[in-house]
């Protein structure tokens, strides 16, 4: 038994210390989530704050949903590394000696937990049976984890392991944006990988054979349709006008490049779908093809300018076989899939298509085709053919629509590359990664700033940039610019269907009324001055009885 163990994070033993080693996982919403949680963690109470943002499994719910960053949600995977001892006290990770504490992502399936395994452009999931899912995979992704200290101060006790004590806390990020990498080689778990060759021509031989009916289709007779005949025709549209070859125009340099492209497309064509042809016309000879064959016939049209209605091309102003104009310029057939240096060139197929050899080519071809034994010839490596990379990652069985990957998480800690590191037995709640577009996903806060009307803003915007206001805001700002006390309230208040609605409440200062009051007053005790001063000069003597 190792005397070290991974236990789930010492924040959230709360006095009792738990057997199960599961790690943690936080959810944080903020941009800002390492500073945050770093913060956090050496505030007076981190066990706060880890509460508040662990995720935990709700009642019925088997798995989490991990959110992208771009929902504006970020997840930090959580655990303690502790000694077997009294106190279960942090062990120290020696790293200048080569130990490091990582931790990797498993998906759940129904043969078992598989690894991932990233290869040099993309990866695959391998499964691990038995007692191998506490290991660790050959070339397995790993994740990497950061110490944090910590050393809570609670006002109330939680823990007697924790409360004062300083402790290490190993923390990692989630890398949820990787749903579509983890996603890519879905339902491809290889053992080893498919031999190209055999690949392709599998496909073709199942695509030939599950044709709808009454359909003949032929994959070889497809490629030629497309990929020479079709071009071909377009180009003599553009060098044969109303029937009749434009002898006195001068082929344009973009008109040399199109001819150079349309040879060069089909000496690839003959090279990869007709291979028994190819080699005949590299030899130089035709005969290693059977006489009066369909193939033999093709080949002397090709090379032989005594035979029946010779393919010629005019090339430097002299007329040229096909076949040694391909053989001349087979150098430069990556050119096709935009590899070289295109050559300097001077042709001219305006005689070819203006008697009619293009149809004639398309018969023979087509004829040549059913006597072809060979397989279909990969141009180019694996990985650069488009016909491969179709197959391989487009066409091999993925999980039905709808199914959506599980993952956990293990802890890992590696201390001597000759020695099994120490991952944790308990794996970490079972997680699935949200999509891109996920209907439960939290929006994220977008604030559009209003543009600064100042004159030395607007001369930040490009000319002819316009800011428009919505009639209502247009009205409003009208108001406030210059309008009344009523056409603001009516502004404001406006007619809503429901809801809330803003209302303006008035009041009146009562210092501006008394002051007012006063004047008033003032000048009505001046205009009662004038007119009854006189009152003050008046003597008016009543009589009083008094006794003698």
């Amino acid at each position: 038994m190792h005397v070290t163990q991974w236990k789930e994070p010492a924040l959230s033993w709360n006095g009792a210390i738990a057997e199960d080693g599961r790690p943690a996982i936080l959810e944080i919403r903020d941009d800002d989530f390492i500073q945050q949680f770093l913060a956090a963690m050496d505030g007076r109470d981190p066990a706060a704050y880890f509460d508040g943002h662990r995720l935990q499994s709700k009642a019925g719910q088997t798995s989490l949903k991990l959110y992208q960053p771009l929902h504006g949600c970020f997840y930090l995977v959580t655990a303690s590394l502790v000694c077997r001892q009294l106190g279960l006290p942090d062990k120290a990770v020696e790293r200048a000696n080569g130990e490091s504490v990582f931790f990797v992502i498993r998906r759940r399936t129904a043969q078992g937990e598989e690894a991932w395994i990233p290869l040099e452009k993309g990866g695959r999931w391998q499964l691990l049976t038995g007692n191998k899912r506490f290991s660790l995979a050959l070339g397995e992704e790993r994740l990497p984890m950061h110490p944090a200290q910590i050393c809570p101060r609670p006002a109330a006790p939680r823990s007697v392991f924790t409360d004062n004590v300083e402790r290490e806390l190993h923390y990692g990020y989630i890398p949820t944006g990787n749903r579509d990498k983890y996603r890519d080689t879905l339902g491809r778990t290889l053992a080893a990988p498919i031999a190209p060759q055999t690949l392709v021509n599998d496909f073709i031989s199942a695509a030939e054979t599950n044709a709808p009916p009454g359909v003949d289709f032929n994959w070889r007779r497809e490629v030629f349709f497309r990929r020479v005949f079709r071009p071909w025709e377009s180009l003599g549209d553009n060098l044969v006008s109303g029937g009749a070859v434009r002898l006195k125009v001068e082929i344009s340099t973009n008109a040399q490049i199109e001819q150079l492209y349309a040879l060069l497309e089909l000496a690839d064509f003959f090279k990869n779908n007709l291979p028994t042809l190819w080699t005949a016309l590299e030899a130089g000879s035709g005969s290693s093809l059977p006489v009066g064959s369909e193939m033999r016939k093709l080949h002397d049209r090709l090379t032989d300018p005594d035979s029946t209605n010779p393919f010629k091309i005019k090339s430097n102003g002299s007329d040229k076989m096909v076949g040694e104009l391909l053989m001349q310029f087979k150098a430069h057939i990556e050119l096709v899939r935009g590899q070289g240096t295109i050559p300097a060139t001077n042709f001219d197929f305006r005689d070819f298509f203006n008697a009619g050899r293009l149809d004639q080519l398309r018969t023979a071809v087509e004829k040549v085709i059913p006597e072809e034994t060979q397989p279909i010839q990969i141009a180019g490596d694996e990985e650069s053919n488009e016909l491969v990379r179709l197959i391989t990652h487009q066409v091999q069985p993925r999980e039905p629509e709808g199914s959506e990957a599980t993952y956990h998480i293990r802890a890992v800690y590696e201390y001597d590359p000759n020695c099994p590191p120490i991952v944790s037995p308990v794996a970490s709640h079972p997680f699935q990664l949200a999509k891109f577009f996920d209907p439960d996903a939290p929006a994220r806060l977008v604030k559009l700033e209003a543009p600064s009307m100042k004159p030395q803003d607007l001369r930040k915007y490009a000319r002819g940039v316009g800011i428009e206001m919505s009639p209502d805001l247009h009205k409003l700002a009208s108001c406030l610019a210059g309008g009344d006390i009523d056409g603001i309230i009516d502004s404001i208040s406006g007619d809503c269907d429901g809801g809330l609605n803003i209302q303006m409440i008035c009041s009146f200062s009562i210092q501006i009324i008394f002051l007012v009051a006063f004047i008033v007053m003032f000048i009505f005790l001046i205009l009662l001055n004038f007119i009854f001063g006189w009152l003050a000069y008046l003597r008016i003597c009543l009589p009083i009885p008094v006794k003698e």
